[in-house]
């Protein structure tokens, strides 16, 4: 190649990035994060009212939720912050990630902000992918646990917990986990199933990984040592739900109802999102937790919150996630899971009304590194079951 040539191939190539706004060597990602000023450009302060008249520029904002709250986010947000419109999508974790994976190969940035439960997938599928970006606004983040600050904001918990019919059973028909395996419980226990939600999957998985304290809770129900025909007790627990008639339905939503409907002779106990206690509260449903059941009532079940990498609008993107994250008394843009169920990752915001204290709640928390890398072992499991 003459010298002329490569001279000439070099000032096209100077051309082009320069019309595409990027510097020699930056690539689109670079200058994306330069421009929105995130992850390694991200300011000690943030000027909001500048980042609200960039936002209004922008004009809207859109949100991929794991919770159909997001409708009365958008009410709230739109009337705290006018010129701004909130497109929120109620999309499952699963389908969420998936998602973002497909459009993010495809070189298409519909999304800006995503709100989703499943951290081990979050972490590895999203974050360390570069898919998903980290956004603390400053106000909050002394207000933050280590692990809900990095790698990706915490927005709030939820927990898998038992549930009863209330209506029928004045205190909880069941004691413990293993009661749930007993001839009484035959068939009448109901579970979502885990390839439709990755909270379940943590449950079970983390039931597993709690095999020592099952198998001291088996003792202690049936007097005598647990005899495997699996690796462990977790497991061994999962095989007599399945045989004893598991249940598995494709929502919460479903499982709540299926429990908690009114004038029932013999309701079923569920394993569901402590959130839809907000259907009692409504006087929609009659259930209760059984908070005492032993060795845990559930799992614990994080929600976290990010911008989606090279999101078209991330002014309005950053004052949407600072909206979401609320104030001390669970207001703004935290009000829809400010209720019995859910709890701001926030220390300094007070319990909601009519629940229990966070660390009252007799709840496991999931391992995410052990789920990551322990799924596909957990499937092969879960499938010789069914």
């Amino acid at each position: 190649m003459s010298r002329r040539v490569g001279l000439s191939i070099l000032v096209v190539l100077t051309l082009i990035m320069l019309q595409a706004g990027l510097a020699w060597g930056e690539t689109p990602q670079e200058k994306w994060l330069k421009d929105a000023k995130l992850g390694p450009y991200a300011p000690a302060a943030e000027d909001w009212q500048a980042i609200y008249e960039a936002a209004k520029k922008e004009g809207k904002v859109v949100i991929y939720s794991m919770s159909s709250r997001v409708f009365q986010l958008k009410t709230l947000f739109e009337s705290a912050y006018p010129g701004i419109e909130v497109v929120p999508y109620d999309l499952p974790t699963n389908t969420q990630i998936e998602k973002i994976k497909r459009e993010q190969a495809s070189k298409v940035y519909n999304a800006d902000v995503c709100l989703l439960t499943g951290g081990s997938l979050i972490i590895h599928d999203l974050v360390k992918s570069r898919l998903l970006w980290n956004f603390v606004p400053p106000e909050v983040r002394d207000v933050l646990p280590p692990q809900y600050r990095e790698p990706i904001m915490g927005h709030h918990i939820s927990m898998k917990v038992v549930i009863y019919n209330s209506e029928k059973y004045s205190k909880p028909p069941v004691k413990s986990l293993w009661d749930l395996t007993k001839p009484e419980w035959k068939g009448k226990v109901i579970f979502k199933d885990p390839f439709r939600d990755t909270g379940n999957m943590e449950w079970l998985m983390t039931v597993i990984q709690h095999s020592e304290e099952m198998a001291a809770e088996y003792k202690r129900v049936f007097g005598k040592d647990i005899t495997l025909t699996t690796e462990n007790a977790g497991q061994e627990f999962i095989k007599m739900l399945v045989k004893n008639g598991l249940v598995l339905m494709s929502s919460d939503g479903d499982i709540a109802k299926a429990v908690g409907t009114k004038g029932q002779k013999d309701p079923p106990i569920g394993i569901c999102d402590y959130g839809k206690m907000r259907d009692v509260i409504a006087g929609k449903l009659a259930f209760n937790v059984a908070f005492d059941v032993k060795p845990v009532t559930g799992v614990f079940q994080p929600a976290f919150v990010g911008i989606v990498n090279q999101a078209p609008h991330p002014n309005a993107a950053k004052l949407l996630i600072k909206f979401m994250m609320g104030d001390k008394k669970g207001g703004l843009g935290l009000e829809p899971w400010h209720v019995p169920g859910n709890y701001s990752v926030r220390t300094d915001v007070v319990t909601p009304a009519g629940a229990k204290p966070l660390s009252e709640m007799n709840c496991w928390m999931p391992d995410f590194e052990y789920i990551y890398y322990h799924t596909a072992e957990f499937f092969d499991f879960w499938l010789s079951l069914l």
